[in-house]
């Protein structure tokens, strides 16, 4: 495992920072699940599912890092070192709110074995711990069930509904809205 001064890690998975290096296996992930993710994903450019669409979107998260605006780490299996997705948060906002949203997607040959709500769960600890964040939010479909679940393992309250949120699947869709807040320590 590479050295990341943000390295974070469980039993399962480790979460590192994304180099051009991992641009190749990223672009697998993405294209041997485009129908898969589908039903998920925001419209994106051919370009994505190329190299070098792969390369600028990991350039991208780096300079959004720098600016303070967003954060992304591969999802790394501990036992093989291979990249299975990619977690984030976005829209870090500072000031009064000091709160992001967190995404996450994992390739379909590695879902439903706990790996997601690790990772996810290691990002959610980044957000409070690292960032000094109050509040992670999650937008999800009312039908992705799967996505609902990793929230709810990690304590997300549903806090409500946005009707016609995002535009998915060439469709403006629906979302719940889930947050967490950083545990407040009492001190009496």
């Amino acid at each position: 495992m590479e050295e990341d001064p943000y390295a974070l890690s469980t039993r399962k998975v480790y979460l590192r920072q994304l180099s051009e290096r991992d641009a190749s296996r990223m672009l697998e992930i993405r294209t041997s699940n485009k129908s898969y993710f589908k039903p998920w994903d925001p419209p994106l450019p051919d370009r994505y599912f190329t190299l070098e669409g792969q390369i600028e979107m990991i350039q991208e998260l780096r300079h959004a890092r720098s600016q303070g605006s967003a954060v992304g780490f591969g999802v790394f299996l501990q036992n093989s070192h291979t990249l299975v997705g990619r977690v984030a948060l976005r829209n870090i906002q500072r000031g009064a709110a000091q709160t992001c949203t967190i995404g996450y997607f994992i390739d379909q040959n590695y879902a439903n074995q706990g790996y997601t709500t690790d990772a996810a769960g290691l990002l959610v600890r980044f957000a409070f711990d690292e960032l000094k964040l109050h509040r992670v939010e999650a937008a999800i479909m009312p039908k992705n069930a799967a996505s609902i679940r990793v929230v709810e393992k990690l304590r997300f309250r549903r806090e409500g509904l946005a009707r016609w949120l995002l535009f998915i699947d060439n469709a403006w869709r629906d979302h719940y809205i889930y947050a967490i807040t950083k545990p407040r320590e009492i001190s009496d």
